[in-house]
């Protein structure tokens, strides 16, 4: 995938989402988020670390851009962390679902596969308790 696809995918997956105007910018620095977003006063602003979305498959990128979306959607950076999760996590899932239905399980698939790993629970709480409640038991 070329830095141009990748942002192709954003303003098509954007479409007639309601997000709201919004800047897509390059992460100036290695973080260890490959995908966030940020809000000041007035701008919403989607960050991409390109030296880490170039080595990730398609389907992955493609569920972080909507999970992104859910953060810009439910306006839940400034909230609690697993409440902000669960939420973008909820819409990134409904979106999937409604996208692909082979994606969807296949994401299921890999988040109750990561649940199952002490070692990534333990790096990202968050959203181990969000997957926690949203994933079909």
């Amino acid at each position: 995938m070329t830095e141009l696809q990748l942002i192709s995918i954003i303003a098509d997956l954007s479409k007639g989402r309601n997000l709201g105007p919004f800047y897509i910018h390059r992460a100036k620095k290695s973080t260890k988020y490959f995908m966030s977003v940020a809000t000041n006063s007035k701008d919403v602003i989607l960050y991409y670390n390109w030296e880490q979305v170039a080595k990730e498959e398609i389907n992955f990128v493609v569920c972080s851009i909507l999970h992104e979306f859910g953060h810009i959607k439910n306006k839940t950076q400034k909230v609690c962390p697993i409440k902000s999760e669960y939420l973008a996590e909820k819409y990134m899932l409904k979106e999937v679902k409604r996208l692909d239905g082979r994606l969807y399980n296949y994401i299921i698939k890999i988040n109750k596969a990561s649940l199952s790993n002490p070692k990534w629970v333990k790096a990202w709480p968050a959203h181990a308790t969000a997957y926690s409640r949203l994933l079909p038991k």
